[in-house]
């Protein structure tokens, strides 16, 4: 019995062991990550388009001009799909993230273990929030930043390929929103503590030439390195 006891401690320990180095090396990569950037060579283009990165303070999203010359996304998200939104909304947020999450979790007080869990761990599948806005201001969550018409295709293009298609057709999903201006829609991919919902941010900014972190898992890590203007 004793000796029983004795290994039964043991490979607890060497459990809580092993769960304590990964998610002491998993911050650590977080961190050190943060600091390095990518697209260094990153200038304000002449005649470039405006785009903004806006966070609640945890996740974050990328926003773009409803229209202009290289993409016109009411030919693809129409106004009648939330509650209120006209041609006086000028933006589009996007942002990629755990279904279950989104859906669930309207508020941090209604988050549950089981949600949580099944983000993190592969178990859940994703959406994308799409929210309508009048305006966007720099701020400390948001910063404004100056592409290319180039790299805005880029841009759209990474969006656009986030969501899962029927018949063509971005797929909505009957859920309710957070305001009158916002909706959901089905995505593509799976959320996990690799791939969170900054993540999808960072890599869209790097496909756009943007300076971002190398990896971004965090909002922190998002804006770290980001340009822009910042009032």
């Amino acid at each position: 019995m004793k000796i029983y006891f004795v290994r039964t401690s043991q490979v607890l320990y060497r459990i809580f062991e092993g769960i304590s180095l990964f998610i002491s090396g998993y911050f650590l990569a977080c961190w050190i990550c943060s600091f390095i950037a990518v697209n260094t060579d990153y200038k304000i283009p002449e005649n470039g388009i405006a785009i903004a990165v806006i966070s609640n303070g945890v996740h974050t999203d990328i926003v773009v001009p409803v229209k202009n010359e290289c993409r016109d996304w009411t030919k693809i998200f129409s106004y009648s799909a939330v509650k209120k939104a006209d041609s006086t909304f000028h933006y589009l947020s996007f942002g990629w993230g755990d279904k279950g999450f989104f859906i669930n979790t309207p508020t941090w007080a209604d988050l549950k273990a089981s949600t949580a869990i099944n983000a993190m761990f592969w178990m859940s599948t994703s959406a994308m929030h799409v929210t309508w806005k009048k305006n966007v201001a720099a701020g400390p969550r948001c910063r404004i930043i100056m592409i290319s018409k180039e790299n805005y295709k880029l841009l759209c293009d990474y969006i656009l390929q986030t969501f899962a298609l029927r018949n063509n057709v971005p797929e909505f999903i009957n859920a309710p929103g957070y305001s009158n201006n916002d909706a959901f829609y089905e995505a593509k991919g799976k959320y996990n503590l690799f791939h969170t919902c900054n993540v999808w941010t960072g890599i869209g900014l790097k496909k756009a030439g943007v300076r971002v972190a190398l990896w971004t898992p965090f909002e922190k890590s998002v804006f770290r390195q980001l340009p822009g203007e910042i009032k």
